[in-house]
């Protein structure tokens, strides 16, 4: 992966001098990804871009990310060590955390604790989008653990 083009607010300069100008990052110049394709069976079939993340951009602390999930997607059962937090910026999903299920909706946020099992479905009719942070220098660091894998 190549690093982001970053730029200081205000200023639209390309690097970052100093530890209190902001980085912002435009969601466009990143690529959506995806689960290689022998494992979207196991795994879902969600889409995703990371934001800020320390492998791509000059951040550290927190890696954040948009993911996307067109109708009947899912990104499938799976835990990892690290909590996160989604934020739903369009449509709905169903959080599913330990068994337990609830719809999220546009606005709405939710914190999953580190090692829960959860998965996430859009059950709705448009696609769904979500923000995720997850409290680490690199997305890099998240080991992704699928049960049913």
């Amino acid at each position: 992966m190549t690093r982001s083009r970053m730029f200081t607010v205000g200023m639209g300069e390309p690097d970052r001098d100093a530890d209190d100008e902001p980085l912002v990052v435009d969601p466009d110049q990143r690529q959506w990804e995806g689960w290689p394709a022998d494992r979207r069976g196991a795994r879902g079939e969600i889409a995703w871009k990371t934001l800020l993340s320390a492998d791509l951009v000059a951040s550290d602390s927190l890696s954040l990310g948009i993911a996307r999930l067109r109708p009947g997607e899912a990104l499938r059962e799976h835990r990892h060590p690290q909590s996160e937090v989604y934020l739903v910026l369009a449509g709905e999903i169903r959080l599913t955390v330990a068994g337990r299920g609830r719809r999220v909706t546009a606005g709405e946020a939710a914190f999953v604790a580190g090692q829960a099992l959860h998965a996430v479905v859009n059950e709705g009719g448009e696609e769904a989008r979500f923000a995720y942070v997850f409290a680490v220098d690199s997305a890099d660091e998240v080991t992704y653990e699928f049960p049913h894998e």
